[in-house]
């Protein structure tokens, strides 16, 4: 078979979005309640700061298990209400994001200490990693065996797709959210957490794309 490009994986993607788009409105829904509520929290003190970062970690959780699996697994791997329960899968994908996240922390505090103002040629490197990484994501949510060392095997060969699709994608989807919430026309803030649902989903989608490309291209390893 030939092998996934970006362009590939971006038009696939898009099409499994619109292919799904039903099923993931309503196995999304609960979720994007939520995200509404933590928008409407008053996020002055540093307790309900926390509370709103709480809630976006599960929210997250929520919306990308419940994609993962609808694109990669089909409509009825979750119930009709999506992730409605917690269980193990959710609590793994939970502490591999919140690990990868602190992981990326370190490493650009310990390049910033080391390089000063060169620390963006030094973070280069690890923008690889961590894009690569990110493959267990889409193998956590539907049950695959995986470990860092298998993300990495499996993204060998395909490093700049999964850069592109990790990080450069998903920077250009938020960007409209970002304008929205920086605007000083407050009733269009509420627009800002519709188009970070739709930015998240097409993402997830895109990962989901990439990996479900890369098994078959590595031979189901």
């Amino acid at each position: 078979m030939s092998s996934p490009t970006i362009a590939r994986v971006l038009a696939g993607a898009l099409a499994l979005v619109l292919q799904h788009r039903k099923r993931l409105s309503q196995a999304l829904l609960p979720p994007f309640a939520l995200s509404m509520l933590v928008v409407a929290l008053p996020t002055g003190s540093g307790f309900m700061g926390a509370l709103a970062m709480f809630m976006t970690l599960l929210i997250h959780t929520m919306y990308a298990v419940a994609t993962h699996r609808i694109v990669l697994l089909g409509g009825d791997a979750v119930p009709t209400w999506g992730v409605t329960s917690w269980s193990n899968r959710e609590s793994r994908f939970t502490l591999a994001f919140v690990g990868l996240f602190l992981g990326v922390v370190a490493c650009v505090a310990f390049l910033v200490g080391l390089l000063g103002q060169y620390a963006v040629v030094g973070a280069l490197p690890m923008v690889f990693v961590f894009s690569s990484w990110s493959l267990i994501f889409p193998a956590i949510a539907v049950d695959e065996p995986t470990t860092l060392g298998g993300a990495w095997e499996l993204a060998d060969g395909f490093r700049l797709l999964m850069v592109m699709t990790v990080s450069i994608f998903p920077i250009l989807l938020v960007v409209p959210s970002l304008l929205l919430l920086a605007s000083e026309i407050e009733i269009l803030h509420i627009l800002a957490p519709l188009l970070e649902v739709i930015s998240t989903v097409l993402t997830v989608t895109a990962l989901s794309v990439a990996y479900g490309e890369l098994r078959k291209v590595k031979g189901g390893a």
